[in-house]
């Protein structure tokens, strides 16, 4: 009931405070008050009451404009968007998440398989392949799925690029803002959960790499990195997935995260240069010191030390802006 008393607070809070529409709004929310209590009777849910009860007396423009008031508006209104634009948004960014992530999650199995054929692969006489070409066997996957990433980065990109106009102002109507009230409240369950399992991945992924690495030793220790790459690109796709569909929300509702990360777009783009820079390099350390040097047995640390020292950099980069 607070949340129908709030609908009403904000619809009347633009109009004159006059006693006459004082009683248009006590009346409303009488008949608002009896509705939501004979659903709730008839056993609907608080959500779905309230729902059908701001869907039946929310046409509260049509009374006010009866009795002769205009809502205050600036000569810069923001421009509104339509309960079908709003929803195909949401189901975009959900979708392009979807792609995102799995993009994401191909670069780092390619790295995995890479790792994986280097080591039961890499030097031995396959269909009369001389040893030369069987330690390059690795990287046929790894360039694939790379080019497969790269085309869905661009292809969701240009998805999303008509969507730009909700990056700038524009309004919501009250009905408008308390379905995506809901529709984020129930959601918040759902990304809480995924973000313990993605939490609980990367934590599971830690002792893995140790048991592999130093309780069996040996070749074992780059089996260890692909099972914890493995376990990573679960957990990462989780998190860009239903990050990306909190993301359309907090943009939608201008949520204090989204606010925040508006003021972290010029650390984004530092670091995604630096970024740009970092892990290509690393890339070309990593190939040159096993095509050349063949050092496939040791040099799977280049990856977590870059990022180790990449995350580092963005930190202190975040918190020397500050």
């Amino acid at each position: 009931m607070e949340t129908i008393i709030s609908y009403l607070d904000n619809m009347f809070s633009r109009l004159p405070k006059t006693p006459e529409l004082e009683q248009v709004r006590q009346d409303l929310l009488v008949n608002m008050q009896d509705k939501y209590e004979a659903l709730m009777r008839e056993g609907s849910t608080e959500n779905e009451a309230i729902g059908i009860v701001i869907a039946e007396f929310g046409n509260i423009d049509e009374i006010i404009e009866e009795l002769g008031y205009q809502q205050s508006q600036s000569q810069d209104a923001l421009p509104p968007f339509t309960d079908q634009e709003i929803e195909q948004f949401i189901i975009e960014n959900r979708k392009a998440g979807k792609k995102i992530g799995l993009g994401v999650s191909m670069i780092i199995l390619g790295v995995a398989l890479l790792i994986f054929m280097n080591l039961y692969v890499g030097g031995q006489m396959i269909l009369g392949l001389p040893t030369e070409l069987t330690d390059i066997l690795g990287l046929i996957p790894l360039f694939i799925l790379l080019t497969v990433a790269i085309g869905l980065f661009i292809y969701t990109g240009s998805r999303l690029d008509q969507y730009k106009k909700f990056e700038h102002g524009f309004e919501l109507t009250s009905a408008q803002r308390h379905r995506l009230e809901m529709g984020q409240q129930s959601f918040a369950k759902v990304y809480t959960t995924a973000i313990i399992i993605g939490v609980g991945l990367c934590v599971l992924a830690i002792p893995t790499l140790i048991v592999f690495s130093i309780l069996l030793g040996g070749s074992y220790s780059q089996l260890g990195t692909v099972f914890l790459l493995m376990i990573v690109t679960i957990a990462v796709y989780i998190f860009i997935v239903y990050g990306k569909q909190k993301e359309a929300y907090d943009k939608l509702l201008k949520t204090d995260a989204f606010a925040k990360r508006q003021e972290s777009d010029e650390h984004d783009r530092i670091v995604g240069a630096v970024a740009a820079l970092v892990w290509p390099l690393a890339i070309v350390i990593f190939l040159i010191s096993g095509l050349v040097y063949h050092q496939w047995h040791i040099n799977w640390i280049i990856f977590p030390v870059t990022g180790l020292l990449f995350g580092g950099f963005s930190g202190m980069y975040h918190a020397l802006k500050r």
